[in-house]
């Protein structure tokens, strides 16, 4: 009886970590396209006064998310030295 438990909690733990890992790629993406995006690459960004911001979206929905998918989202700012304001 004891075992059947131990492995949902387990599996249930491992799904948190990782909805974890891949909002921590999510975030690392959304910052490194930022910081391109305000040395004039070329990226998605928006710009807000000073700051040219990335938002980035990733939804989880393969495997036991696919019972309740999980929409992740990560906003990065990076400073806009050159002004740039179109993208």
């Amino acid at each position: 009886m004891v075992l059947p438990v131990m492995v949902m909690v387990f599996s249930a733990l491992m799904l948190g970590v990782q909805a974890g890992v891949v909002n921590h790629h999510l975030h690392t993406q959304a910052s490194a396209e930022a910081r391109v995006a305000s040395l004039g690459g070329a990226t998605t960004a928006t710009v807000e006064g000073d700051w040219v911001c990335v938002t980035k979206f990733e939804r989880l929905s393969k495997g036991l998310w696919a019972f309740s998918p999980l929409t992740l989202e990560a906003r990065a700012c990076a400073l806009n030295p050159g002004g740039w304001n179109e993208f």
